[in-house]
């Protein structure tokens, strides 16, 4: 559990985007790294957070490399099993043959795409708790 948000803490790392203090917990601090399409939050000690005179706080660069990781490596587990002819059987299936019939029925072409992955998903579920049991 976050215990406070910090106020306007960011920071520009040549290279890697923003990076945003998230919150602060006990002796820790969760931080956010890269641009918006690509972020990663990493957790630090809060003893390194250096605040300047206007309240905003700072953390070195050599104090982010540091960091440790925090959260799923979603990347690495997600293996998605559905072919693109299997879509089109489906949507074929529901009675989606043109652009028209698909805005038509967008809801139901979205249900079967989304059945259609929940297994991957459930298996990368599984294997994120197997790593983190580890």
């Amino acid at each position: 559990m976050i215990e406070e948000k910090p106020k306007a803490k960011r920071k520009v790392r040549p290279g890697k985007g923003v990076v945003r203090i998230v919150g602060i917990h006990g002796k820790g601090i969760i931080v956010e790294i890269g641009p918006s399409d690509n972020l990663a939050r990493m957790i630090a000690p809060s003893h390194v957070l250096e605040y300047r005179d206007d309240g905003t706080a700072l953390l070195s660069k050599s104090d982010l490399d540091a960091c440790i990781p925090y959260g799923a490596n979603w990347e690495k587990h997600l293996k998605i099993t559905v072919t693109p002819k299997e879509v089109a059987a489906m949507l074929r299936k529901r009675g989606i043959w043109t652009p028209a019939d698909f805005e038509k029925n967008f809801v139901q072409a979205r249900q079967g795409a989304l059945g259609m992955i929940s297994h991957d998903l459930t298996r990368m579920l599984q294997s994120v708790n197997k790593e983190a049991t580890k």
